[in-house]
């Protein structure tokens, strides 16, 4: 082959290996490409279960004054009983009990258990616990009928009352402690005892008992550094009273558990002088309150209807008897029509030269019980009665109900967990401000007082069908308080008003969450 030849030869072949790597390269580029796929990295983080308090208050149950301090006492002490979210006396450090023929006797056996120190529970310590709390603003008014507290022979307590009553268990959820070495902080026989390091608390989990190993404490000192522990997420749980005079609104993502509370909301009426003297006209008037819209409403249903006073909650709470003194306007009318009072031009109802006017007094701290004062106004007015509102400072508003200077005043009360209505319904009671007086009312809540266990809800019944008959005033419904949580965090919650942690061992918390990454 000549050289010239050769060299086409080659520059042939280089032609044809050249195309072949274009095509290749041009197959390469054409066929899908078979990249690794990113798969996402899932990892848990802890999330602790935080509680708030403030470390320069008191933390004793019994002379404590911080709200925030005093809810974490349901983890820490026990009371000879706890109350249920229903207001019943559940057995707690009492085993069982017995009560004397008269009434007056309640012999108390007690639990066989320790205090946080390993120290065994006594009846001196329970006889220490219940004295001291009798002295204290706290406990003092539930305590007013306990004539003397004493260590039995059997090991066992004896609170001697000075007249009956039968629910006096449900007023025994009080804490009883041991005096430790330090006063704000005295022993109880709870599931958690709190430890300090530094400036860290924690609640920590006893021997043998059941729910969270531990529960961190975080430092709240001022309402501001509450919110933003709350809305921050640093801060788990807290309890709030959505309708109290300058309660905290809180906000973010949170969860809201609302429970019954003896917080009473009602009117009452002037029975010794005035239009309202007359006990058929305030039966009338009984029917002419909204109490659904006043709770849903008003109270953004932090509130649950009630007629009688008793919380719904409560074994005492008669529906059909509530029932029977629902909102109805056309009955209101027709009962008044019934007792002479026939509508006037202006729309005012009148009997003879009397129209028929009254006053409504409240406290205008409160914006809530403002609103709802308004609200009955209103609606009284559409059903021809002319209620005038007028509000007053609190302390002039105290002076006034004292005074007896109204027709009406709204206001609120909370009741003992017995919902005991002496205070408001007998002669000299401490919020009987009307001046309300019935003999059948006085022997019928002396029953009441009288009645044990079963025969409680029955004598509640009696007195109630009578009060309705002669009201000392209108019940408009029972406040709820909320626990709020974050958002997902806490579920299966079951506080009540005694002990905001009840049963907390059975509550369901997450203390971990997933975190995805990309991988």
């Amino acid at each position: 082959m000549t050289r010239r030849l050769l060299l086409l030869a080659l520059a042939a072949a280089l032609c044809v290996g050249m195309t072949g790597c274009k095509e290749a390269e041009s197959a390469a580029e054409s066929a899908p490409v078979s990249a690794a796929t990113a798969v996402p990295v899932v990892q848990t983080e802890s999330v602790p279960f935080v509680l708030p308090c403030v470390p320069s208050a008191d933390f004793s149950p019994l002379t404590g004054e911080n709200t925030i301090n005093l809810a974490l006492g349901g983890l820490m002490y026990e009371g000879l009983f706890t109350l249920t979210p229903a207001f019943a006396a559940e057995l707690a450090l009492c085993r069982e009990y017995s009560v004397s023929e008269d009434g007056l006797i309640w012999h108390f056996l007690l639990k066989s258990t320790t205090f946080s120190d390993g120290t065994a529970l006594t009846a001196a310590d329970v006889v220490s616990s219940l004295n001291t709390a009798r002295q204290s603003a706290r406990y003092a008014a539930r305590l007013s009928g306990v004539k003397e507290v004493a260590a039995a022979a059997d090991g066992g307590v004896d609170v001697t009352l000075s007249s009956p009553n039968g629910g006096l268990p449900q007023l025994l959820d009080i804490p009883i402690i041991r005096e430790s070495g330090d006063p704000a902080l005295p022993l109880g026989t709870g599931a958690y005892v709190m430890r300090t390091a530094g400036e860290e608390r924690k609640l920590i989990r006893r021997e043998g008992r059941e729910g969270l190993s531990e529960i961190l404490l975080y430092a709240v000192e001022g309402d501001s550094v509450l919110l933003s522990a709350v809305e921050g997420g640093e801060v788990s749980l807290v309890q709030t009273d959505p309708a109290a005079t300058g309660a905290l609104r809180f906000s973010g993502k949170l969860d809201s558990c609302d429970f019954s509370t003896s917080v009473m909301l009602y009117v009452g009426f002037q029975t010794q002088k005035g239009l309202c003297k007359d006990a058929e006209l305030r039966a009338a008037l009984q029917r002419g309150c909204d109490r659904d819209s006043i709770a849903s409403a008003l109270l953004s249903r932090h509130a649950q209807p009630a007629a009688l006073p008793a919380a719904p909650a409560s074994d005492l709470y008669d529906s059909t008897l509530s029932q029977s003194l629902a909102y109805a306007p056309s009955d209101v009318a027709e009962a008044l029509d019934a007792l002479g009072w026939v509508m006037g031009d202006d729309g005012v109802r009148i009997k003879g030269k009397q129209k028929l006017t009254l006053t409504l007094l409240v406290s205008s701290e409160n914006s809530t019980r403002v609103s709802v004062a308004e609200r009955l106004a209103s609606d009284f007015q559409s059903m021809g009665v002319a209620v005038t509102v007028q509000q007053a400072e609190w302390d002039e508003f105290l002076t006034l109900v004292k005074k007896g200077s109204f027709d009406l005043y709204l206001a609120e009360t909370q009741m003992t967990a017995d919902f005991d209505p002496g205070a408001l319904v007998l002669s000299g009671g401490a919020l009987n401000y009307g001046g309300y007086a019935d003999a059948e009312v006085k022997a019928l809540t002396d029953a009441l007082r009288t009645a044990q266990g079963a025969a409680r809800p029955a004598a509640a019944q009696v007195l109630y069908a009578r009060l309705a008959e002669n009201p000392p005033g209108v019940v408009l419904c029972f406040r709820n308080w909320s626990l709020l949580t974050q958002r997902g965090q806490v579920t299966r919650l079951t506080p009540s008003q005694g002990n905001y942690f009840y049963h907390f061992s059975d509550w369901v918390i997450q203390t971990e969450k997933e975190i995805v990454e990309d991988g």
